[in-house]
């Protein structure tokens, strides 16, 4: 879950040389604001600075600021961590100066090592996502990713895997007026490959200020669909905010068979067994005499 951003509290929360530093490769010119006078947690002088920054210079602060959040806890921490080992990084760990808190961390890894950073945000986002049902009835296929996209993106002719998927995607969308594009990333996390799809939602209307006048602009956001394929276990889970079964199930094929070429049937989730008469210890497993035999349960 998303926790709630509050720029004044990492401003607060992170140490003003890592701020000083940040601003630095954000290439704004701080002169402004006195650094080597701030006392630990002042936060007025960089606020007040930050408010006489351009639009569009507060907007890239503010939303590089909100990663930062967003990584400031001990899972975000634990994801930076995974993502150093994935990038070939086996003891970040011991380079973070030991003074520093969640916060501090996650600044320090965004200033010295950015692709980590930007990696160990898909690695927190995919520990947070409500995964559905996992289907376990695909067939283990090692995926080639690079291969997945014949083609580059901006092209957008779905002759390649990717390409057929967000094509499948959109198809599914567009009876309720959505999914005009759709955009597929590729993730890997050991054996399991995330596809994070971003089709076009319902044109919203926001009211802005454009050259100090309020006005009215029209856009679509895009709203995520992903889906986690385990190459080795040969399962797939996918996540949406739709609540509609039918919807779940035709991403699911849509899935197996835009990047695996597998037609997959209806859901078969096997025999299901009461299992909760066994707790009771005084239950008796009954057996037929005439085998001799004596059946006990010793620990479940």
């Amino acid at each position: 879950m998303t926790k709630p951003f509050s720029l004044q509290t990492i401003i607060r929360m992170v140490p003003n040389t890592l701020l000083q530093e940040f601003f630095q490769q954000m290439n704004l010119d701080t002169v402004a604001i006195a650094w080597a006078s701030l006392t630990k947690r002042e936060i007025e002088p960089i606020m007040g600075y930050l408010n006489e920054l351009s639009k569009i210079d507060g907007d890239l602060v503010e939303a590089a600021l909100h990663n930062v959040a967003e990584l400031s806890t001990e899972t975000g921490f634990n994801a930076i961590l995974e993502a150093a080992v994935i990038g070939g990084i086996e003891n970040l760990a011991t380079q973070f100066p030991s003074e520093l808190d969640y916060h501090g961390r996650a600044m320090w890894a965004w200033i010295n090592h950015r692709e980590i950073f930007e990696d160990a945000q898909s690695i927190h986002q995919v520990d947070n996502l409500s995964w559905w049902r996992k289907r376990n009835d695909l067939p283990a296929i090692a995926l080639d990713i690079p291969k997945l996209r014949v083609l580059t993106p901006d092209q957008k002719i779905e002759s390649d895997p990717i390409g057929k998927l967000e094509k499948g995607i959109s198809e599914l969308l567009k009876k309720d007026g959505r999914g005009k594009e759709c955009t597929v990333e590729v993730r890997t996390r050991g054996t399991t490959h995330y596809f994070f799809a971003y089709p076009d939602d319902f044109v919203e209307n926001a009211t802005v200020h454009e050259s100090g006048v309020l006005t009215v602009k029209p856009f679509r956001k895009t709203f995520l669909i992903a889906f986690a394929y385990d190459e080795d276990a040969g399962t797939l889970e996918i996540f949406t905010k739709s609540q509609k079964q039918s919807f779940r199930e035709n991403l699911e094929r849509t899935f197996a068979q835009t990047v695996l070429g597998w037609d997959l049937g209806p859901h078969d989730p096997g025999k299901s067994f009461e299992l909760n008469h066994l707790k009771d210890s005084s239950f008796e497993l009954e057996t037929d005499p005439q085998d001799g035999v004596r059946a006990q349960i010793v620990k479940i």
